[in-house]
């Protein structure tokens, strides 16, 4: 989408799947930075089958010999690139990695692998379970796994031919108006909501992919 939005020139606001892409936008020119609003707050976890049939209980059980794991594509997708930062930092990245069966090419995809039952477990967001509820369960993980929270942002496009509008659209999303839409749809709205999950991680911020890793 970044990539579209830079090539045509065209969009009036830009609202990213996590803080990540909207610092390459930053960098790009692509958006207003002083324009930017938080909207929502993600959590890193584990999504799996209902029931829990492969009893997962922990990262690590994802290195499990038969698990099948799925991740979103990391050079293309923010879920992805938190799945990859998140098994780097717990030292269990190269041991996962045997299990990655596929890359997902966006985050509807990604949470797509368990609702299809082509995954044992994805590592997603704890929303996924809202997303299509009976379907789809969250295993949290240890406050002390998760390096970094993410968060969904909002800014007007250095693009905009109507920027007045476009930044009061984003008002709107950010308002308690906007973000009890998101509230009941399963998202964290506030970062003390986020926090008791993860009470020591960063929130927001940059991670760089390892040039050892490639999606198959």
């Amino acid at each position: 989408m970044l990539s579209q939005m830079k090539i045509a020139r065209r969009g009036d606001v830009y609202v990213p799947g996590s803080p990540d892409y909207m610092l390459i936008a930053e960098k790009q020119n692509i958006v207003d930075p002083k324009t930017a609003k938080i909207i929502a707050y993600l959590v890193p976890a584990i999504n799996i089958q209902p029931g829990n049939p492969k009893n997962i209980r922990r990262l690590s059980d994802l290195a499990r010999p038969g698990i099948k794991v799925g991740i979103g594509n990391p050079e293309a997708v923010c879920v992805g690139l938190y799945a990859v930062e998140l098994l780097e930092r717990n030292h269990l990245l190269a041991q996962v990695q045997k299990n990655i069966v596929t890359h997902a090419p966006s985050c509807d995809a990604t949470e797509a692998l368990v609702v299809l039952r082509k995954v044992d477990a994805v590592i997603g967001w704890e929303v996924f379970s809202h997303w299509n509820p009976g379907k789809i369960e969250t295993v949290f993980l240890r406050p002390e796994e998760v390096p970094r929270l993410a968060y969904i942002p909002a800014a007007v496009s250095t693009f905009a031919r109507e920027k007045s509008d476009a930044q009061r659209f984003i008002d709107f999303l950010a308002s308690d108006e906007g973000r009890a839409i998101f509230a009941r749809r399963g998202y964290a709205t506030t970062e003390a909501e986020v926090r008791k999950y993860a009470p020591g991680a960063l929130i927001g911020g940059e991670y760089k992919l390892p040039a050892s890793y490639r999606s198959r």
